[in-house]
C-alpha cells in the first residue's frame, strides 16, 4: 500500500521513501519497490548492482531485465563479487548462488564446498543443485544430510545422472536401510532402474533370512508402488531372473499373485 501511495507522489518525494523501503525483508515488497524506484532514478546502476545479488529470485529477475538497459553486465558484476570475500550471511550466499545459477556460471569448487558446509539449509540446498556431473561423491555425501530439503535436492540432482553412475547406491542402501526413514530409503531406491530396485529387495530377502517377514513386506509395498516398469538399462537376463524369483515367492504363498502381476 505504501509503494502504491508513493506512485502518486512527485518523484523527489517518492525516491527517498522507496529507497528506505528497498532493504525490507519481504521479497515481494522489494520487487514492488524496485519496479517503482528504477524509473525515478537518474542513474540506477548502484541500486541494480545490489539487486542483482539479492537473495530473492524475483528481485534478481527484475534486476537482470533492467541491467542491460543501464549498461550493466550481470556476469561481470558476479565475476567481480567472486573476487571478494565469501559471504557470512544467508542472504549473501543466496544472492551469489542464485545469480550464478541464473547466468549458468559454474562456481569454483572452493565456493561450492564452502556453501555446502553452510549452517543454513537453504544455502546448502542451492549449492547442491549447482553441483556438476563430476561431483558425484559430494552428491552421495549429501544424502546423509539432516535437512530434508537438502536431501531432496541431492536426490533430484542424482536423478539427472546416468543410471550407470549410481551403482554405489546399492551398497549405501544395504548398509543403511534399517537406519533410514522410510521416505528416504524409498527415495534413494527410486534412483535405481526399476528392475534393479526389485533385484536389490530380492537380494536383501535372500541375505537377511531372519528378517524374512520384513523384506517380504518391503517387496509387497514396492509392487504396490509400481505403475509402469520403465527400465531401458537392465539386461533381459537379469529381468528374467528377478521375475522368476518373484513368481516362486508367489507360488510359495509368500507374495500375492496380484502384486506380482502388477510388475510382470
Amino acid at each position: 500500500m505504501a509503494v502504491a501511495a508513493c506512485k502518486q507522489l512527485p518523484a523527489y518525494q517518492a525516491r527517498p521513501l522507496l529507497a528506505e523501503a528497498l532493504p525490507q525483508p519481504g521479497a515481494s515488497v522489494r520487487v514492488c519497490v524496485l519496479r517503482a524506484l528504477l524509473p525515478l532514478l537518474d542513474d540506477p546502476r548502484d541500486v541494480l548492482r545490489d539487486a542483482l545479488l539479492d537473495a530473492s529470485r524475483g528481485v534478481r529477475g527484475v534486476a537482470c531485465w533492467a541491467a542491460p538497459r543501464s549498461g550493466l553486465d550481470a556476469a561481470a558484476i558476479l565475476a567481480d563479487r567472486l573476487q571478494g570475500e565469501m559471504p557470512v550471511t544467508k542472504r549473501g550466499w543466496l544472492g551469489i548462488l542464485g545469480l550464478a545459477d541464473e547466468l549458468k556460471v559454474e562456481l569454483d569448487m572452493h565456493w561450492l564446498e564452502k556453501a555446502l558446509r553452510s549452517g543454513y539449509p537453504t544455502v546448502r540446498e542451492s549449492a547442491v543443485l549447482q553441483l556438476r556431473d563430476g561431483h558425484l561423491s559430494l552428491l552421495f555425501e549429501m544424502l546423509e544430510e539432516p535437512s530434508d530439503r537438502v536431501f531432496s535436492a541431492s536426490v533430484e540432482r542424482l536423478g539427472k545422472q546416468p543410471w550407470s553412475s549410481l551403482k554405489e547406491l546399492d551398497s549405501k542402501l544395504s548398509q543403511r536401510w534399517h537406519a533410514l526413514p522410510a521416505a528416504r530409503r524409498e527415495a534413494i531406491l527410486g534412483l535405481l532402474p526399476a528392475w534393479q530396485q526389485l533385484a536389490f529387495l530380492l537380494a536383501r530377502l535372500g541375505e537377511e533370512t531372519d528378517l524374512q517377514a520384513f523384506w517380504l513386506r518391503q517387496l509387497a509395498l514396492w509392487c504396490d508402488r509400481q505403475h509402469l516398469m520403465v527400465d531401458p538399462v537392465t539386461p533381459r537376463i537379469e529381468r528374467a531372473a528377478a521375475a522368476e524369483q518373484v513368481m516362486q515367492l508367489a507360488a510359495q504363498g509368500l507374495l500375492s499373485i496380484e502384486k506380482v502381476q502388477r510388475i510382470l
